[in-house]
């Protein structure tokens, strides 16, 4: 007789449904952590490849910087010589600070003044027989005069850039477009062997900017600048970026119809290991950049030494951790058909075992750089496994059988619990982004959560693993901030450039002057000149407070229909002849407080930004003025980071059915140089901003792609009567000469003299105080005496409005004006609008000066009627 078999096919069953089950899980936790894995080397592999584009471009713009430099040094007197070229160019240490450069040209064309001349200016700057060559008679001749370095690039004195097809492409493209234009990467003559070059050129024109029509630009092109760069050393630093983390780097000219022409193809440096033939694959990313009119292809390709080890090894081993484990109990069950006392030594066994197997398990996790909890449906924790607690909310002896509603903030608690509800519904890894309070402080974590195959305790579990990002959301508020500072450095720039032409004229007609008075001729030319740059630089300075909202302005009462009625025609020949300017003006508006020629400037920029929305095609413009009155709720739902008081606003909308802009445009049109325009336009929008900050005004935009834009601006309504501005001006008007005891306080002695000087003209004895305590000190002994107060705002000891604030309460009726660089901003709102105090904005005239003092006087005079 044969003996039972039915509890060992039961047992045997049963080791086969766990060998099939650990199996499964193992496979599942391996799929899971190898998309663990291979999302932390994506994102390695994404901030790579951005780091290297973000390099090559700031090569290239720097490289067209360069060009833009000597254009403008061409166009700032009117003309170039060879001293002044390569003064410049030394300056800026070109080997230093421009891998790849083998020179900088500029040349003229020859239509100009013809070969003879031009080779008879080349012997002359020079000093050398030069010639044109290697012939003349192409479309569009030009010579190249100066070269810097010279004595490597000799032989490129007196070459015709129009003599062969490539170049002559580029050469005509600058020439019309006015833009940096490059050429085909090509075999340099200076450098045959270096591989492929690249040519980057860039007209100059007579007078300053670039004429805005095709015919214009042709007529008043007198020069041209070359900059000839070698690609591979120009890219060298973003190949090296990427190679030394083991990824390819091909880049192709995409430019033309057909073939794209490659110039760069990189391998990695890293060697390749045995192990990482068993990694992830496919990861890849195509950038594109334009250069001078050019487009090139930037394709990145992470070869198998990209891989870290933990990123390949660590899926396999745990999946070889779950097939041990579930080999091992398979083998127990089926030991359960031996003895009993066998059975129980083999149980204890691979219970031992086990445990050992779960405690490497739980190692290999705690090695991990990621939290990773176990949940169940109901938000409860019923595993935590990290390597470091700060990373948690609160410790995990804490977590476990609590839910999230006990431990997280409310709106975080939520969403945690619709993500676990999501991934049990769909089957799916979900994730979620979260900011989480810590130990450690307020940090920044990705969250992947996957629903558990198996349940836990009879409940529907997830798995949740975090990973901390707080330092790549550092990085990227890191690269907000170098955009900024990027910003903030390209305006310091031509700031400093344009303050420095402004100076060397001024230097020059100072000369001039000199001159002319030594010979007894009359030296009053030169004063104007000099008396205009000055009017430049004092513009120039007004604009930047302009751009950063603390300008002042020449403020008075402005009527907004009369002011946009007025610009009718100015606006018909601003704006494209396809597009119709329609005017709703309401009646009666009130007046508003401003600078007539500001305001003008703003209505200006909007009514051009919205006809060149609709390009070549018809459309039509609304300008629409309006009265709304806006508590505080509504300014905060309207002009959300606008300061602006609760109250009447007259209103003025611009609304266009142009092309409308993309999310990512809007988020940028107030950066003072973010423009979506041709170079040298688009400051419009920044330029707009600071003029309405300037007038206490707020501004509203709604744009969509495809829907056109609408601009809503908001000013306060002017709470001085018309008439009393009228009296004010009727008492200047009358006023005669000027008398009596002037207090002038200024720390800049050149000031002071020059003030007092003023001051001594109009009529009055002055007395001069040096700083603030003095100034205090000798009102004190003179009070009696004093006509008038005059105050510079920054003084060393104390400060204008410190000294100001001493005066208002030991005499509150004393006229004083005060006196700044910067703007009105600073200065506290006046208690009465008949308070006898003026602002008098620096540099100012001797009109000016004036002004101020009789307008304060007869304020006094009013408020003493």
């Amino acid at each position: 007789m044969n003996a039972p078999t039915g509890p060992v096919r039961s047992d045997s069953g049963l080791a086969k449904g766990i060998l099939l089950g650990g199996l499964l899980l193992s496979v599942g936790c391996f799929v899971l952590v190898w998309a663990v894995q291979h999302g932390r080397a994506k994102a390695r592999f994404g901030v790579a490849v951005l780091e290297a584009r973000g390099r090559l471009e700031n090569r290239l713009r720097n490289c067209e910087d360069l060009l833009r430099g000597v254009r403008g040094l061409a166009q700032a007197d009117g003309g170039m010589n060879r001293a002044r070229f390569r003064t410049y160019l030394r300056s800026l240490n070109l080997e230093k600070n421009y891998p790849g450069l083998l020179g900088v040209a500029y040349g003229i064309p020859l239509a100009s003044s013809g070969p003879e001349a031009v080779e008879r200016r080349l012997r002359a700057e020079h000093g050398r027989e030069l010639r044109i060559h290697p012939a003349i008679g192409f479309e569009g001749d030009a010579i190249i005069l100066f070269e810097e370095p010279e004595q490597p690039n000799i032989r490129a004195l007196g070459f015709n850039s129009a003599s062969t097809e490539a170049q002559r492409a580029s050469l005509v493209a600058a020439r019309d477009s006015g833009e940096v234009q490059a050429s085909d990467p090509m075999a340099l003559a200076q450098a045959p062997e270096a591989g492929p070059g690249l040519v980057l050129r860039l007209a100059v024109y007579q007078g300053q900017g670039v004429p805005s029509t095709l015919e214009e630009r042709r007529r008043v092109f007198v020069g041209y600048g070359n900059a000839v760069f070698l690609v591979q050393q120009l890219t060298a630093e973003a190949a090296a970026r990427v190679n030394a983390d083991g990824i390819r780097l091909r880049l192709a000219d995409v430019s033309n119809s057909g073939r794209p022409l490659v110039f760069l193809e990189s391998v990695a440096n890293l060697p390749r290991r045995w192990w990482q033939r068993f990694g992830p694959r496919g990861l890849s990313s195509r950038e594109e950049l334009g250069i001078g009119g050019r487009r090139w292809e930037m394709r990145f390709e992470a070869g198998p030494a990209f891989f870290q080890a933990g990123e390949v090894g660590f899926p396999w081993l745990i999946l070889l951790v779950g097939l041990q484990t579930t080999l091992l109990l398979a083998g127990w069950i089926r030991a359960l058909n031996r003895t009993g006392r066998r059975a129980r030594e083999l149980a204890q066994e691979m219970t031992a075992e086990l445990h050992h197997s779960e405690s490497r398990l739980r190692a290999i996790t705690r090695v991990m750089p990621d939290a990773i909890m176990v949940l169940d449906a109901e938000g409860v924790y019923v595993e935590v496994l990290t390597s470091d607690d700060g990373q948690l909310a609160a410790p995990p002896a804490q977590l476990l059988g609590r839910g999230v509603d006990e431990i997280l903030r409310p709106e975080l608690a939520e969403a945690v619990r619709a993500t676990i509800s999501q991934a049990l519904k769909e089957r799916q890894i979900q994730s979620l982004d979260y900011a989480l309070q810590t130990p450690k402080g307020l940090l920044y974590f990705e969250a992947r959560v996957a629903p558990m195959d198996v349940d836990i305790d009879e409940r529907a579990c997830v798995i949740w693993v975090a990973r901390d990002v707080t330092e790549r959301h550092a990085q990227a508020d890191a690269l907000l901030q170098t955009q900024k500072l990027e910003s903030l450095g390209l305006l310091a720039g031509g700031i400093a450039h344009d303050f420095n032409n402004l100076l060397a004229a001024i230097q020059g007609h100072l000369s001039l002057a000199r001159l002319m008075i030594e010979d007894g001729t009359d030296p009053s030319e030169h004063f104007e000149r000099m008396d205009t740059s000055i009017q430049r630089a004092a513009d120039l300075a007004r604009q930047l407070l302009a751009y950063s909202g603390q300008g002042t302005f020449q403020v008075e009462p402005v009527d907004l229909n009369v002011l946009v009625g007025e610009m009718a025609e100015l606006l018909g020949v601003s704006r494209s002849k396809k597009v119709h300017l329609e005017l709703r003006l309401r009646e009666s508006l009130p007046l508003i407080l401003g600078d007539r020629i500001q305001l003008q400037q703003v209505v200006m920029n909007l009514v051009m930004n919205a006809s060149e929305a609709f390009e070549d095609r018809v459309g039509r413009v609304e300008l629409t003025t309006g009265l709304e009155t806006l508590n505080a709720p509504a300014l905060e739902r309207r002009l959300l980071g606008d300061p602006l008081k609760a109250g009447e606003y007259v209103t003025l909308r611009v609304r266009d059915e142009g092309c409308g802009m993309e999310p990512e445009v809007l988020a940028r049109i107030f950066d003072p140089f973010f423009t979506t325009k041709p170079t040298g336009r688009g400051l419009g929008l920044s330029a707009t901003r600071g003029i309405l900050r300037s007038h206490g005004a707020g501004l509203k935009i709604h744009s969509k792609p495809g829907e056109g834009t609408c601009i809503e601006l908001y000013f306060p309504v002017a709470h001085m009567e018309s008439s009393r501005i009228e009296a004010l001006a009727s008492n200047l008007r009358g006023s005669a000469g000027l008398s009596g005891t002037l207090l002038l306080a200024e720390d800049e002695i050149t000031i002071r003299e020059t003030s007092r000087k003023m001051a001594e003209r109009l009529g009055f004895q002055v007395i001069e105080a040096a700083d603030g305590e003095e100034a205090w000190t000798l009102f004190q002994a003179h009070r009696s005496t004093l006509s008038i107060v005059v105050l510079d705002l920054t003084m060393p000891r104390r400060g204008g409005l410190e000294v100001y604030a001493e005066i208002r309460r030991e005499a509150p009726g004393m006229p004083v004006v005060l006196c700044s660089g910067y703007s009105r901003e600073a200065i506290p709102e006046v208690l009465d609008a008949l308070e006898p105090r003026g602002f008098l904005q620096k540099p100012f005239t001797f009109r000016q000066f004036e002004t101020a003092l009789r307008e304060v006087l007869a304020l006094a005079a009013e408020a003493s009627n």
